[in-house]
């Protein structure tokens, strides 16, 4: 009986001080003289500006007080815009602070490669969708976005053309590629190329439905095959000449028919190895192949010459010719354009497949004349070579009579002489 009169006081108790918290709580703001923001009923993703007034202590804010500025995040759309919302007496908020709402944005959900006309797109904004050239559309273009959510629709896509399968021609003529999706295609193999019958195909998304597959011709066991598809880049060769079986594909050569040259596009480029006339010939075992490896053969890049190469040096080729490109293998001679002057450094270089074996740049330096009544002498004649020594004495009538021991450097003696006439 004693604890249960004890568990009714304590049970008194707790009930009295919750209930004093709720009044204190529940009275924290004078709505007298104040109004109370309350976050809990705010949209998180609004921001105000606060500007306090009279008898304030967040979040009581006295009357008078107000909101201004109130903005959301990036891309997302407030409900009111320049609205400034006032404490007035009697605790409530006007215009209603709690009705701010913030609407998110949309992001595109088409699939790639579709293009959206915006990304994101804004609440109540339309996004319409376009194709790259040649795509088919499907499914919704337009869509409105509600807060985030797009309203119920097909997502749109763009649907891929298709070119021609390899080795195939349209049996219509007037149908060239890219062929639309969901075009349907009548196909026949390229002349030397089997089956030879004709099927029909629809263009799916970038790929025709149908997998038929040209392949080539084969040559007969007498003929040797030229595939233009094997040969290095830029290698090309003179009209074969026909002997043996002639039978088609044209593509096939008979025995002793044979290619004259071959050679490379391109200005200077050169082909490696070098090949004579190739012949098509029995190897011994009832097989007929080409006498040279025709598809090993290599187009080589030719060098220009450096960007760095001074006015006054000229590039001469193996002939003595000057130019600016050299073919694979050929060398440049480095020479002065005055016959005077001294070449020093890199007097030669190769060209290697568009490279020079030697970068180094070579320079021409100036010979140098003796000074006006002066001469040599041990009888040495103007001009005198970059780097070279000469004795130096002033003509009879000047002065001084000393010699003076001279070296050319670039076009200038030093120490130079000066010779004046003699008193």
């Amino acid at each position: 009986m004693k604890n249960c009169k004890v568990s009714r006081v304590i049970l008194t108790t707790v009930f009295i001080l919750m209930y004093k918290i709720l009044v204190v709580k529940a009275a924290s703001c004078d709505p007298a003289t104040q109004c109370e923001l309350d976050a809990s009923l705010m949209d998180p993703d609004v921001t105000c500006t606060a500007t306090p007034y009279g008898s304030t202590a967040d979040p009581c804010y006295g009357t008078w007080s107000s909101f201004s500025g109130c903005v959301c995040g990036p891309d997302y759309r407030i409900s009111a815009t320049g609205v400034t919302y006032w404490c007035y007496s009697g605790g409530s908020w006007d215009p209603d602070i709690y009705g701010l709402k913030c609407y998110a944005p949309c992001i595109p959900d088409a699939k790639d490669p579709a293009i959206p006309s915006a990304n994101p797109v804004l609440d109540s904004g339309v996004v319409e969708y376009s194709c790259p050239t040649g795509y088919s559309e499907l499914g919704d273009k337009q869509v409105t976005c509600n807060d985030g959510v797009w309203d119920d629709h097909t997502i749109f896509e763009c649907l891929a053309p298709c070119n021609f399968p390899n080795s195939s021609i349209p049996t219509d003529e007037t149908v060239t590629e890219p062929v639309a999706h969901g075009t349907s295609v009548s196909f026949t193999c390229i002349d030397g190329y089997i089956p030879t019958d004709t099927w029909v195909s629809s263009c799916e998304d970038g790929t025709f439905d149908t997998d038929v597959v040209c392949t080539i011709e084969q040559c007969a066991s007498d003929q040797c095959e030229l595939d233009d598809e094997l040969f290095q880049d830029r290698v090309v060769y003179s009209t074969p000449t026909r002997y043996g079986n002639s039978a088609p594909p044209v593509y096939c050569y008979g025995e002793w028919s044979y290619i004259e040259s071959f050679s490379c596009t391109g200005d200077k480029w050169v082909v490696r190895p070098v090949t004579t006339t190739t012949y098509c010939v029995e190897d011994g075992n009832s097989n007929f192949n080409w006498d040279h490896d025709i598809y090993n053969l290599t187009c080589h890049e030719p060098c220009t010459v450096l960007s760095g190469i001074p006015s006054d040096v000229v590039t001469k080729d193996h002939e003595g010719k000057t130019t600016s490109l050299f073919e694979h293998e050929q060398y440049v001679t480095y020479d002065c354009a005055d016959s005077t002057a001294t070449l020093l450094g890199v007097k030669t270089a190769t060209c290697a497949d568009g490279k020079w074996d030697n970068e180094a740049i070579p320079e021409c330096f100036d010979a140098c004349n003796f000074p006006q009544n002066a001469h040599s002498t041990r009888g040495k004649t103007e001009p005198v070579a970059h780097g070279d020594t000469v004795i130096l004495q002033c003509d009879d009538g000047y002065e001084p009579r000393d010699t003076e021991t001279s070296q050319c450097q670039d076009g200038t003696l030093s120490p130079t002489l000066t010779c004046t006439v003699s008193v």
